[in-house]
């Protein structure tokens, strides 16, 4: 990159520098092929439902390559009897895509985002918070996001969390966790954040349209 930012006059050099930025973030993408850590991952919409209910299902991109945690693993990696019912991972299980969802609640997404951080930092003190967002998607939905650092026997762990309530009726929020190894955070927030932009809920056979998904948020 030095050699290319010498070509310019240095008045542009910060330009140039902010475009090369920008072309790798977009090499970056869940829409193109992406090495970490010596592993190459390609991505596909994947849609997502629940045994006990398939009224509730959505669509999104995620790693082609990952699959239904086998139900042994499942107890063994979550031993709460309260573990989320769709839980989807890689091979070595480091990579771990996680769905559960519950009655919709009547509070707005900045008390729930609050709420979400306080359980969390109860249940681990030690848990440092890094980001939220509450973002409105192109299909209409509304999503509450943040991600934090925690600590694990195997090593510390970084997770991304999310919720977003489906207008089904009665009314149920979806929430999500993402979780990868924490050095390799850098490669996959981005990603992660990426693929939630993405969701997208199901009614029926079709999609549900934006305007469907409007209102009741």
């Amino acid at each position: 990159m030095a050699s290319e930012l010498h070509d310019f006059p240095i008045g542009d050099e910060e330009i140039l520098a902010k475009r090369v930025a920008e072309q790798q973030r977009k090499k970056h993408s869940i829409f193109n092929e992406v090495f970490i850590d010596g592993e190459l991952y390609d991505f596909e919409q994947k849609e997502l439902t629940f045994s006990s209910s398939e009224t509730y299902k959505f669509t999104m991109v995620l790693p082609k390559d990952i699959d239904i945690l086998d139900p042994e693993l499942a107890k063994m990696k979550y031993p709460s009897e309260n573990r989320p019912e769709l839980i989807l991972s890689n091979s070595d299980t480091s990579l771990n895509f996680s769905f559960y969802y519950t009655p919709s609640s009547a509070t707005d997404y900045e008390t729930r985002l609050a709420q979400y951080r306080t359980v969390f930092k109860q249940l681990n003190p030690s848990n440092v918070f890094f980001s939220e967002q509450i973002t409105k998607l192109e299909s209409g939905l509304t999503v509450g996001c943040f991600d934090l650092c925690s600590s694990a026997l195997d090593g510390d762990i970084y997770y991304f969390y999310f919720f977003t309530d489906l207008h089904t009726t009665p009314q149920v929020e979806i929430v999500g966790t993402f979780s990868c190894p924490f050095n390799l955070r850098e490669d996959w927030e981005a990603l992660f954040s990426q693929m939630i932009e993405t969701i997208k809920p199901v009614i029926g056979d079709e999609l549900l349209s934006p305007q469907q998904g409007r209102g009741g948020v």
